[in-house]
């Protein structure tokens, strides 16, 4: 885990940044990591880089509190088929659903404010 120098400040190079599996469901989802910036997982609220590799899904879920997105390179696709690629801010609110995919891969800038919950039998709206 990347660690803040003696005045509080975090500073993070995008190229030879430390990805870990993302683990936020209780366990690795296969083909995705993240590196946490201010990230709290008690409340499961920050901000955190994501990476997505070719093909990878993550599991379809619900935002209890809203994610806010900034895609910082390659391609994201939702589950109705609309594409979001470099500077495409996409904004989820509390309540919403959707399962999406990175057929290209892609890396993410992630604003979460609540924990997203996955849904039982990997179904979205």
């Amino acid at each position: 885990m990347t660690k803040r120098d003696e005045t509080g400040r975090l500073a993070l190079r995008l190229e030879g940044a430390a990805f870990t599996p993302y683990d936020l469901y209780g366990k690795p989802v296969p083909g995705i990591a993240w590196q946490p910036i201010n990230f709290d997982r008690n409340t499961m609220v920050g901000s955190f880089l994501v990476r997505l590799e070719p093909g990878s899904k993550p599991l379809p879920h619900i935002h209890t509190g809203g994610e806010d997105s900034y895609i910082l390179a390659g391609e994201l696709v939702d589950g109705d088929g609309r594409a979001f690629g470099p500077g495409d801010i996409v904004s989820y609110g509390a309540g919403s659903r959707h399962a999406s995919q990175s057929p290209k891969g892609c890396t993410i800038l992630v604003f979460l404010h609540g924990p997203n919950r996955a849904i039982e039998g990997g179904q979205a709206d």
